[in-house]
C-alpha cells in the first residue's frame, strides 16, 4: 500500500525590534518552530505570509507505481528523473573526492552502490549541516590543498550562526 505523509512549508517575514525585515520561503515545520523560539528570545516578530501542508505520496512496490501514476510515459519520466538524481550524487561524490583517480573510458554510474543499493532513509533538512557544507566548501575554495581544520569539522550550529551573525552586522543596508 502506498504511503502518504504530510509536510508543511511556510513563507515567513521576520521583523526585528529595530525594524529590519527579512523574508524566508519554503521553511519546514522544524525550522519554523526554531525561528519562532529564537525570535521570542530577541523580540523579533514572525509573520506567516503563506503556509501550506502537502501530501507526499510514495509507492511501496513496483506494481503500485502505475496505480499512482497511470500514464506510463509520465511514470517512466519520474523514474528516470529519480535515477538521474542518484547518478548525479555518485558522479559529484567521485569528482569531489581528491583521492579518487580517473578511470579509463566512461565511468559506469548505473552499477555503483549509490545507485543500486536502497536508500537508508531520508536526509533531514538540516540547516546546520547545510551551513557546515557551505563553510567547508568556502574554506577549500579560499585555501586550496589545505585540509579542513578540525574546528570547522566539529563546529556547532550555534558557533556557525555566530560567525554568520558577524557577517550580517557588517553587511551594508539597502537604501
Amino acid at each position: 500500500m502506498s504511503e502518504t505523509r504530510n509536510i508543511t512549508l511556510y513563507n515567513i517575514k521576520s521583523t526585528t525590534s529595530d525594524g529590519k525585515v527579512d523574508t524566508k520561503n519554503r521553511v519546514g515545520e522544524k525550522q519554523y518552530q526554531e525561528l519562532v523560539e529564537d525570535a521570542a528570545k530577541v523580540g523579533t516578530q514572525i509573520e506567516i505570509l503563506k503556509a501550506q501542508t502537502f501530501a507526499i505520496t510514495e509507492a511501496s512496490s513496483i506494481d503500485e507505481i502505475l496505480q499512482l501514476v497511470p500514464n506510463p510515459e509520465v511514470a517512466l519520466a519520474h523514474f528516470n528523473y529519480g535515477l538521474t538524481l542518484a547518478e548525479h550524487k555518485v558522479k559529484n561524490d567521485f569528482m569531489d573526492d581528491d583521492d579518487q583517480p580517473s578511470v579509463d573510458g566512461a565511468f559506469d554510474l548505473i552499477s555503483q552502490p549509490g545507485v543500486q543499493e536502497p536508500k537508508t532513509g531520508r536526509a533531514p533538512a538540516d540547516p546546520a549541516s547545510a551551513m557546515k557544507r557551505a563553510m567547508k566548501k568556502l574554506f577549500q575554495t579560499m585555501n586550496p590543498g589545505v585540509p579542513i581544520p578540525k574546528y570547522l569539522e566539529e563546529a556547532t550550529f550555534e558557533e556557525i550562526n555566530a560567525v554568520l551573525a558577524q557577517f550580517a552586522k557588517g553587511a551594508p543596508t539597502a537604501a
